[in-house]
């Protein structure tokens, strides 16, 4: 184990509560992982951050980007659904009216 990589300085916390989750709890929203995500982004461009600290920011901020991906992806599908149902419904309408 390379020493110094095990410990974050308290001035950069990077787990946060909703990293401490146990496995099988939900996520945070959307909206939180995203607020997280910008806020670490801020703190590694201001350059600031030791090695070990930028390190720690990045594993969590990709670990919150995926988050991210995963439910816009989802969102996308379901819009999707929707709008095909939407389809499918409007479709069957005209047809009845005819």
């Amino acid at each position: 184990m390379i020493r110094g990589l095990t410990h974050q300085p308290p001035s950069v916390m990077v787990a946060s509560p909703m990293s401490k989750q146990p496995k099988g709890a939900a996520e945070p929203s959307f909206e939180k992982a995203l607020a997280e995500l910008e806020s670490l982004v801020a703190k590694m461009e201001d350059g600031g951050l030791s090695l070990e600290q930028s390190l720690a920011a990045h594993k969590r901020g990709l670990e919150l980007a995926k988050q991210c991906r995963e439910r816009l992806e989802a969102a996308q599908q379901q819009v999707k659904v929707l709008e095909e149902n939407a389809l499918k419904n409007f479709g069957s309408d005209n047809e009845s009216e005819q």
